[in-house]
């Protein structure tokens, strides 16, 4: 189970929250799908708290919705729920051109070799083993916020001459 901050009144390790990418001040887009109510609801507020905004849904279903309306920057995505599994979501999911750029991270209970190689298969960029270390997964987010920011141009990089 995630580690729940007292207190949210400042950042963790004394670093600033996780704003702004690519589409200027909006803050990273994160979509949590568990079907452990509990889990998933903590582990959105956890995230939450870091400053991405987040969505939290229960089922398969409710996520391919949820990504037809809106597209996240990232997806933490259980792998062992019941109807849509986790491996089937992550193919759908990749299938889809408005997520090409979306990172799928697999969230499982299961972390042998074999489970993890499975995940890279469907589409997953990682595979997180419950129970999630929660300062492995806020600097995973952080690369990934960085890696959205937009760059400046070649030229103000080149030095003068």
């Amino acid at each position: 189970m995630p580690e729940l901050p007292i207190a949210v009144a400042a950042p963790m390790n004394g670093t600033a929250p996780m704003n702004g990418t690519a589409r200027g001040d909006d803050p990273l887009k994160v979509l949590v799908v568990d079907d452990n109510l509990d889990l998933a609801t903590s582990l959105a507020i956890l995230i939450g708290s870091w400053g991405p905004t987040v969505e939290t849904l229960f089922t398969g279903r409710d996520a391919l919705l949820s990504v037809a309306r809106e597209v996240p920057d990232v997806i933490l995505l259980d792998i062992g729920m019941p109807e849509i599994d986790g491996y089937e979501l992550a193919r759908r999911f990749r299938a889809m051109p408005k997520l090409a750029t979306t990172t799928l991270v697999a969230m499982s209970g299961y972390g042998q070799p074999a489970d993890i190689e499975r995940s890279y298969a469907a589409g997953f960029v990682t595979h997180l083993v419950k129970p999630i270390d929660t300062k492995m997964l806020r600097a995973f987010l952080e690369r990934q916020r960085e890696a959205l920011r937009p760059q400046p141009p070649p030229s103000m990089l080149a030095p003068r001459r």
